[in-house]
């Protein structure tokens, strides 16, 4: 796709003298039922047009697929997510890993009005504070440590969406929820076929006027 590229392993360059390296989208499938307005299913799959080659700055990261899993990973209160704060030295880019409190869906919605009952069950509001989350770069990940097969790994259970105010909770985008989504694009992509046929879908019911 012209003038789109996916930037990896941009977070942590300050520290390893690197640069980010950039691969060029091939086919981006966006979720049929984005909400520019609310910021509901604001999740994409991309395909890239080479291959990604892992480093120490470029790892791949966990996601659930069983969606049996829903209500402990709901159950995590404190996950954490990457922010972009004051350097403290030359060598220092910025970058920090803190800790991002779940909240109620309600506080989301009384600090910034978005969050729907129909679609707060595939968001995530979190942070307070203390996160500064206003220095969180849109679609970073949000994670915990997650016991799998007895090994602890560091799972990914939300992308940042929005922060209109700082010092004030988030909104991420629920991954296990959109797990079905994710799973058909990926199906697709596999198989040769174009983002246009993982998009196509009936308009939502509850997005019909």
């Amino acid at each position: 796709m012209d003038g789109q590229v996916a930037r990896l392993g941009e977070f942590m360059v300050a520290e390893e003298k690197t640069l980010p390296v950039l691969h060029d989208v091939k086919e981006a499938s966006k979720h049929p039922y984005f909400d520019m307005i609310t910021h509901a299913y604001d999740i994409a799959v991309l395909e890239l047009v080479t291959k990604v080659a892992y480093t120490d700055n470029i790892r791949p990261i966990c996601i659930v697929w069983d969606r049996s899993w829903k209500r402990y990973i709901d159950s995590i209160q404190i996950l954490s997510g990457p922010v972009r704060g004051k350097p403290e030295n030359e060598n220092d880019g910025g970058n920090r890993i803190v800790d991002i409190r779940r909240q109620s869906p309600e506080w989301c919605h009384n600090y910034m009005g978005t969050f729907r009952e129909n679609t707060s069950s595939s968001m995530i509001c979190a942070g307070d504070t203390k996160s500064k989350l206003c220095n969180a770069d849109s679609s970073s990940p949000l994670g915990a440590m997650v016991v799998h097969k007895k090994i602890q790994r560091y799972v990914q259970i939300g992308i940042a969406t929005m922060n209109q105010r700082c010092n004030m909770p988030s909104i991420y985008t629920d991954v296990l929820s959109h797990m079905d989504f994710i799973l058909r694009a990926w199906r697709y992509y596999s198989k040769g076929h174009s983002s246009s046929e993982s998009s196509s879908a009936k308009k939502s019911p509850t997005n019909q006027k």
